[in-house]
């Protein structure tokens, strides 16, 4: 049973992420996505009563707490309809990313088949929209400047995906890691990231993403840091950044210097990630305690507050939709995660053997781990799989990491 899960997993993941029901209609009539996700669901819930060893997890107590902690708060946020309707059903969708991944992904081979499989469709969203671009003009998004007097066209997702441009940046520094990392373990592997690395770095410029543009500067000052050829890496990499810069479109070139200098067209966004979360936290002053509920961001704004548009930041999304108490259980489990996985690589690193593909993905995780607590920041994600698959993630590694303990 754990097999068909773990197959059907690799099929709702690619589904998930390719938007396959919206490219292909009979999919879309018969919801797919749904169909795979409730027989998941049953799957896992049939596999966890046979199998205890998930409940040593922190990470999955403090789950299980957030989830309960949201189900039994429902009758006392502002508008329980909304979410029944929609906030609890994208929260589970989101949350389960976690307990399939812990239960379905049981061994090294299923691991590497997974972030293959993982990998390869976050690299399609990224590479469909750049053959776009380059062979129909394709865009997607746009930013405004001075104000919204001028506009800036960014790349975002396909058509057929409805990711913003920051989204698709994010998705960007996340693969970048992952395939830096594994390109040690072969050359086939290094011939991978090589081959890669240009389109992928040249989509990111595209999408105008400055917290993208940031996550990818902690990478690379992070590899500089850790390497035995500082001297050499620093001027290279200075000199590349520095052409690539000069050959930037002047609009492109304005929101990335927006970032450093207030004498931009596009500084104006800038204050904005840093006055609307401020203006927008006085939202949780009504529903202190336990929030105006799940999804309900833009509805609050929307009643109470000033500004029509979702928070880009993490802590006062949490605040609003599931108050105080709901922000410090996601705290825990965010704490958990951090814990957890500097457990599993201390483990990898101390007792290291010929299984250089958990060290690897160790690595990969510790960096985007520190990116994602950036972009805590500069965007949401109580509804997205993010927090939720990567702490799936690393409970399989940790598991991974003690099991190789005791083989030895």
């Amino acid at each position: 049973m754990k097999e068909i899960g773990f197959k059907l997993y690799l099929l709702f993941v690619v589904s998930w992420y390719l938007q396959l029901p919206g490219r292909i209609p009979i999919l879309g009539a018969i919801r797919f996505d749904l169909l795979l996700f409730v027989a998941l669901a049953v799957l896992a819930i049939i596999e966890s009563v046979h199998n205890t060893r998930v409940e040593e997890s922190p990470i999955h107590k403090n789950l299980k707490i957030l989830i309960i902690y949201v189900i039994l708060s429902i009758p006392f946020v502002e508008w329980p309809g909304t979410v029944a309707k929609y906030g609890l059903v994208q929260f589970l969708k989101a949350s389960f990313f976690f307990f399939f991944t812990i239960i379905f992904i049981s061994n090294e081979k299923k691991l590497k088949i997974f972030l293959t499989i993982y990998l390869a469709c976050q690299s399609l969203r990224v590479m469909e929209p750049l053959y776009l671009h380059i062979t129909e003009g394709y865009w997607g998004g746009s930013a405004s400047m001075l104000g919204g007097q001028e506009f800036m066209t960014r790349l975002s997702g396909s058509p057929y995906d409805m990711i913003n441009p920051n989204g698709l940046a994010f998705i960007i520094v996340t693969i970048i890691p992952f395939l830096y990392y594994f390109s040690a373990i072969s050359l086939k592997h290094k011939a991978i990231f090589f081959t890669l690395l240009p389109p992928l770095l040249y989509a990111l410029i595209l999408t105008g993403s400055r917290s993208g543009l940031i996550g990818l500067l902690i990478f690379v000052f992070y590899i500089i840091y850790k390497s035995s050829k500082k001297i050499i890496l620093l001027p290279i990499i200075l000199t590349i950044s520095i052409a690539v810069f000069l050959n930037l479109s002047p609009d492109l070139q304005d929101r990335y210097l927006s970032i450093f200098k207030s004498d931009t067209k596009n500084y104006a966004t800038v204050t904005d990630r840093i006055t609307v979360p401020i203006e927008m936290s006085k939202l949780i002053l009504r529903k202190p305690f336990v929030g105006h509920g799940l999804g309900t961001s833009l509805e609050a704004n929307a009643n109470y507050g000033t500004i029509f548009i979702l928070p880009h930041n993490l802590y006062v999304e949490l605040g609003i939709e599931i108050g105080l108490i709901g922000t410090w259980i996601f705290i825990l489990f965010m704490k958990s995660i951090i814990i957890e996985l500097l457990r599993a690589y201390s483990l990898m690193k101390s007792k290291f053997t010929e299984r250089i593909f958990l060290l690897k993905c160790s690595e990969s995780l510790l960096i985007i781990l520190f990116m994602n607590i950036v972009f805590t920041f500069a965007s949401y994600g109580l509804l997205v799989p993010v927090w939720y698959f990567l702490g799936g993630l690393i409970v399989v590694l940790r598991r991974m990491s003690a099991e190789q303990i005791v083989e030895l």
